[in-house]
C-alpha cells in the first residue's frame, strides 16, 4: 500500500487555555483532495496553519512526503516549503502592497531557484494563461487587479514551486458565485494534469462537495466524522454534518467530484 502523502497524528493546539484543536488526525493521499469543513471557530484552519507550520502545535505530528515536519525548522523546513504551499481567504493581505503580479510570481522561483534565471518571466507568463489570465498584466500591481485575478495570481504564485500538496483555506469564500465556479473548474483542471493534492478548508458543502474527494468535519476542535464526500452529505451521521448540509447552497453543478 502507498503510503500517504500527508499523515497528520493527534494534532494539538491551545490559545489561552482553550483548546482549539484536540487530537486531530487523518491522512490525505497524493492526488486527493480532503476537505475540513466546520463552523466558524470549529479549528479548521488553525489545523491547516499548523500543518503549514505557521503556527507551532502542542503535541501531535505531521508527516509529509514521509518526513515529520514537527522536526524541521529554519532553513530545512524552508525547503520542504517548497512542496507545501497555502492560498489564504484575504489577498489584500497575502500579497505584498507594493508587489506586482511579477514580483509575487518570481518570488517563488527565485526563492526555490526553479529554472535558470532568463527562463523565469517566461515561466510567470505561462503560470498566468494557466490560472485564466492575460500574459498583459505582468507588470500590473497586485492592487490594481479584481478580487477575483487577484486570487488567481495567488493559486499561481502556489503552483511557482510545483508543489505535491496545497492548503486552500476558505480561498473561494470571498469571490462571486461565477468566479468561484470558474476557480473550482481550474483547481479541478490543475489536480488532473498535475496530480496535486488538496487540503479544502472550508464550511460550505457545496464547494465541497464540487472538490473533494473526501470530507472531515470538525466540531469545537475534534473530528466529528469523516469519510467519502457524497457518503457524507448524503447522509450526515452527527449533528454539525446535518447542520452544514442543511445550509449548504446549491452549488452542485460543476463538474462531479472526482
Amino acid at each position: 500500500m502507498t503510503a500517504p502523502l500527508l499523515s497528520v497524528h493527534d494534532l494539538a493546539k491551545s490559545f489561552g487555555g482553550t483548546r482549539a484543536v484536540d487530537k486531530v488526525s487523518f491522512d490525505l493521499a497524493a492526488g486527493e483532495t480532503l476537505a475540513l469543513a466546520g463552523l466558524s471557530g470549529s479549528g479548521k484552519s488553525t489545523v491547516a496553519r499548523m500543518v503549514m507550520r505557521l503556527i507551532e502545535p502542542d503535541a501531535g505530528r505531521i508527516d509529509f512526503m514521509g518526513e515529520d515536519l514537527t522536526r524541521h525548522s529554519g532553513s530545512a523546513l524552508r525547503a520542504r516549503r517548497r512542496h507545501i504551499q497555502m492560498v489564504f481567504q484575504d489577498t489584500n493581505s497575502s500579497f505584498n502592497p507594493r508587489a506586482t503580479v511579477a514580483s509575487a510570481l518570481l518570488d517563488p522561483l527565485n526563492t526555490f531557484d526553479i529554472l535558470p534565471k532568463p527562463q523565469r518571466a517566461h515561466e510567470v507568463r505561462h503560470l498566468l494563461e494557466r490560472v485564466g489570465l492575460s500574459p498583459g498584466l505582468f507588470d500590473r500591481s497586485i492592487h490594481e487587479l479584481s478580487g477575483g485575478q487577484r486570487q488567481r495570481v495567488a493559486i499561481a504564485r502556489a503552483l511557482a514551486s510545483r508543489p505535491a500538496l496545497i492548503v486552500l483555506d476558505e480561498a473561494l469564500s470571498a469571490v462571486d458565485a461565477s468566479i468561484r465556479i470558474d476557480l473550482l473548474e481550474l483547481l479541478l483542471d490543475l489536480q488532473r494534469e498535475q496530480g496535486i493534492s488538496y487540503l479544502f478548508i472550508a464550511h460550505d458543502l457545496g464547494m465541497i462537495r464540487a472538490i473533494a474527494h473526501r470530507t472531515a468535519i470538525l466540531d469545537a476542535g475534534r473530528i466529528a466524522e469523516i469519510g467519502p464526500t457524497q457518503s457524507i452529505i448524503a447522509a450526515p451521521q452527527t449533528q454539525i454534518g446535518q447542520q452544514l448540509v442543511a445550509a449548504a447552497p446549491r452549488l452542485f453543478h460543476v463538474a462531479d467530484q472526482p
